[in-house]
Formats: structure tokens, C-alpha cells, sequence
């Protein structure tokens, strides 16, 4: 599985700040540590959209997500603005997949954080809108709430921050582990293999575009996840699709 994991804000863009915490520093250490503790996991391959505090557009994070081919898109952030407690978000229309791997994800946050729980929720984030693969972003704690500021400061919340991330993705890799994908459409064109995909996505699928070479030539894979009757729902629409594990 191909995680991206996205640090929010950075560079010139400090995010939420409140006293001696900045949002930007807080989100990249989590990354890092997240990054470091799914190092030995052989299934889990990482690649962060910053590894310093450097500024990096909202464009800029979903094109290196998409040029990694990834699997999963984590968006990492820290609240502000009034609150307490854990939230995350999906995009405003996705398919059943991406609903049921938010809720997983989310449950399993709040299992090892142990904070209020303050709901799954939908928002037209860029980083959600703009990404063809499963997307969620998460903020943990406020960092103007002067309970979750005490915490943030504590080496031991930065810890169960990190580990529900870590305990998050690999939920979602053992969830997939058994599931095998279907082959829905093999293109020359990179182009025309996303078209395939925005289809797919409209019509409720998980997809991903995989790179493979033919004989030397680069061809472009549209791969939709099983989820039990996918093969039949892929026929339905008129759509030739065959499995690959």
C-alpha cells in the first residue's frame, strides 16, 4: 500500500499558532515519526509532500500524490478556532470504499487518542477535492483550547498522535490485505487512463492508476479495488474488467 502522508501548511504558511506551538512545526514532526515507525512495515511505502519547513502549494501536495500513484492521502493538521477534541474529513461526494475506510480510520484515531471524539465529517478541502485516490484529513487537538494546548506541548500526546496515525494506516492495510483488485481499462495515454478513473469514481469505485511497462513502452493501468460484488457492478455499467491479486 502507498501512503502520502501531508504535513499541513509549512514555510510561509505557518498554520494555526497560539503561544510557543506552531501548526506547521507540530504537523511535520508527527509526519516524520509516522514516516519512522512504518519504516519496517515491507507492505507500507511512504512519501511525505515535505521533509523540512519549507512553503509547498496545495497543487503542488496533490500532484506528488498523484505522481506517487498512492493508495491513501493523509492530510495532517492541528484545530483551532474553538473546540476540543479529534475530527476528520473525507470530500463531500465519495464512494462507499472511501466512506467505510474514513470511518475506520477515524474510529481507530480516536481509540488510541482518547479525546473527544467530535464526529467524521465531509469538507471541500482541496487536498480531498483534487485527489483521484482515498483521502482523509485529520486534526488532532486545538491548539488554542487551553487543555489541548497543555497536551500538545506534552512529548507524550505527540506520541498517540503519532501511533493512532501509524495504527490508522495499518488498519486500512489489513483491512485490503485478502482483497485483490480488478484491471478496468489499460491505456497508452496517461490522460485517458485518469478519464477512466473520474468515471469510476463518479460511479461510487475506489480507483487507482498503476504504471507498468509493456515490452519496454509505459502503459497506464485503471485499478478498481474488490469490495464483493465488483465485478458484477463494473459489468452493469459495461465496463470489461479482470482481477489481479
Amino acid at each position: 500500500m502507498r501512503v502520502f502522508l501531508d504535513p499541513g501548511h509549512g514555510g510561509d504558511d505557518p498554520g494555526a499558532c497560539f503561544k510557543a506551538l506552531k501548526e506547521k512545526n507540530l504537523t511535520l514532526a508527527i509526519a516524520l515519526r509516522i514516516r519512522d515507525q512504518l519504516a519496517s512495515q515491507k507492505e507500507v511505502i511512504i512519501k511525505l509532500s515535505r521533509h523540512t519547513d519549507e512553503t509547498c502549494s496545495l497543487s503542488k501536495r496533490v500532484k506528488l500524490a498523484e505522481g506517487f500513484k498512492a493508495d491513501l492521502y493523509v492530510s495532517i493538521h492541528i484545530n483551532a478556532g474553538g473546540g476540543s477534541g479529534f475530527e476528520s474529513f473525507r470530500y463531500l461526494k465519495t464512494g462507499k470504499d472511501t466512506v467505510e475506510l474514513h470511518q475506520l480510520f477515524h474510529r481507530t484515531m480516536i481509540e488510541t487518542l482518547q479525546v473527544t471524539n467530535r464526529g467524521l465529517k465531509r469538507g471541500d478541502f482541496y487536498v480531498l477535492r483534487q485527489t483521484s485516490m482515498a483521502a482523509v484529513l485529520t486534526e488532532s487537538l486545538f491548539i488554542d483550547h487551553p487543555s489541548d494546548y497543555e497536551n500538545l506541548m506534552k512529548p507524550s500526546m505527540i506520541d498517540r498522535i503519532v501511533k493512532a496515525h501509524v495504527l490508522a494506516i495499518l488498519s486500512i492495510k489489513n483491512k485490503d490485505v485478502n482483497k485483490g483488485s480488478f484491471v478496468c481499462g489499460s491505456f497508452q495515454s496517461e490522460a485517458l487512463a485518469q478519464k477512466r478513473g473520474r468515471e469510476l469514481i463518479a460511479a461510487d469505485f475506489q480507483v487507482r492508476i498503476k504504471s507498468i511497462s509493456v515490452k519496454g513502452a509505459p502503459f497506464y493501468r485503471v485499478m478498481v479495488n474488490e469490495t464483493g460484488d465488483t465485478k458484477a457492478k463494473l459489468q452493469l455499467l459495461g465496463y470489461d474488467a479482470f482481477k489481479v491479486n
